[in-house]
């Protein structure tokens, strides 16, 4: 092998990596266009890759309802089509996810040692459990649960979706899914780790459900030791296994920050002071709904 040879394979990881990270980030987006209608996808790219920074540097995820009101605000969504709409991809998202996930995880455990099946169910079923505590006690969350509750199906939007919309709609997930499996490979190409293809696919797929499924913001604990005990179980080395975990939270942060500071700009707002404005957004927003329930 020429020194020529492990550069480029480093080349075409990176490049691989890159591209399966940006199919995550346009996956959002592109059934928002579906979801809610217009010409134009570019506003909703703008959209999403802002909030989707702000998920990250905002504690509590406050990326969500930033999001609902950018939608309203910026896109001119009523607030009840944002309400709805996103229960529906939600629903579209989740379910996919459910399915993979599950799929995924059976053929995981399938071939795990005893020990490390039971250890991987209780400690699933703990970080589930917690999240779900977590989730519950978040006053913030009560009425978007509500309107979660209320409107899971919207028979207008999914009329306006139709039957063309709602394949192309589980296309993006699935699009989405796969995207994950591959930038894991090509992290592991990266990474030089040696562990078999397949299984690393099935067991990013399962890793990220496991996170989806934990609550907690970004996936935290539930993705990170999913994937790095599979890994070892794979055979590949303790560090190794930690430092893929952390190239992709890093990956994604980095690239999350790239599309999140364009889009800032490209919607008028001024870096210096966008946590500031990001701010007072949020409590425009809180205000509006005391006065509206009051």
């Amino acid at each position: 092998m020429t020194a020529a040879q492990p550069m480029a394979s480093f080349g075409g990881g990176a490049v691989a990596y890159l591209i399966c990270v940006l199919l995550h980030f346009l996956s959002e987006p592109v059934r928002w266009r579906i979801v809610f209608g217009g010409e134009r996808l570019r506003p909703y790219l703008h959209v999403y890759f802002l909030t989707a920074l702000m998920s990250y540097l905002l504690p509590a995820k406050l990326g969500l309802p930033l999001r609902v009101l950018m939608l309203n605000r910026r896109l001119g969504v009523p607030l009840g089509a944002v309400s709805a709409g996103l229960v529906v991809d939600a629903l579209v998202s989740y379910s996919s996810w459910l399915l993979a996930g599950g799929l995924a995880g059976i053929a995981v455990l399938g071939r795990m040692p005893a020990e490390w099946r039971y250890g991987f169910l209780l400690g699933g079923g703990a970080l589930v459990l917690g999240g779900g505590l977590l989730m519950a006690v978040r006053r913030r969350w009560r009425r978007i649960g509500d309107g979660v509750r209320a409107s899971w199906w919207n028979g207008a939007i999914w009329a306006r979706i139709g039957r063309r919309g709602a394949a192309v709609l589980l296309l993006a997930v699935a699009i989405d899914i796969a995207s994950h499996a591959g930038r894991h490979l090509a992290l592991a190409t990266l990474l030089g780790l040696d562990v078999p293809p397949g299984d690393l696919a099935v067991l990013a797929v399962f890793a990220v459900f496991a996170g989806i499924a934990s609550f907690m913001p970004m996936g935290l604990g539930g993705y990170d030791v999913t994937l790095a005990a599979g890994l070892i179980g794979l055979g590949a080395p303790p560090d190794a296994a930690a430092t893929m975990v952390l190239a992709n939270r890093v990956g994604t942060l980095v690239v999350s920050a790239v599309l999140g500071l364009w889009s800032a700009h490209a919607l008028g707002f001024e870096l210096r002071g966008l946590r500031d404005r990001v701010g007072r957004l949020l409590g425009a927003g809180r205000d509006t709904e005391e006065r509206s329930g009051s």
